[in-house]
């Protein structure tokens, strides 16, 4: 399986450890099934003023939307959602399409620093949820290991 880094690669790049799935470059021509990026205020503020934003904001990595992909990771930054506008968080959640894919806010504490994910997982595996257990507090990439081995364990 192949996966791309969408953005914030600098987050990104030593944290993912996927034994059985390899990263293909951003506009490729090679198949894509996973994606993992950040979530930004001027994504979430562009995507509040045009029904078709979610498009263009995965035409970034040469993908029509979702689809084709199994899995979407996004990193949710701590100040998105504590501002005063609200509906930047459900324009967040609406990056996933909810026709295709079960989705979950999942935070994780580490070192008194919250980290916040936004899981999409393709509902054709019949996974509801990424995570169903507690995740160990000494985990030193903040929670990505275990996503990982998450989605290794949905995907292989």
């Amino acid at each position: 399986m192949n996966y791309i880094i969408l953005n914030d690669r600098e987050y990104f790049e030593e944290k993912i450890h996927l034994k059985n799935f390899k990263e293909v470059s951003l506009n490729g021509r090679e198949r894509c099934d996973g994606v993992f990026g950040t979530v930004t205020q001027q994504v979430l503020e562009q995507n509040s003023g045009d029904e078709r934003f979610r498009d263009k904001f995965f035409e970034k990595g040469g993908l029509l939307g979702n689809r084709g992909l199994e899995f979407i990771v996004f990193k949710i930054p701590q100040n998105l959602l504590h501002l005063g506008n609200t509906k930047l968080i459900s324009n967040c959640i609406g990056l996933i399409d909810e026709n295709d894919f079960f989705t979950q806010v999942w935070s994780y504490c580490h070192k008194n620093t919250w980290e916040y994910f936004l899981i999409g997982i393709k509902k054709s595996h019949g996974v509801h949820y990424l995570y169903e257990t507690k995740i160990d507090s000494d985990d030193d990439s903040y929670g990505m290991n275990v996503i990982c081995k998450k989605i290794e364990e949905c995907f292989c």
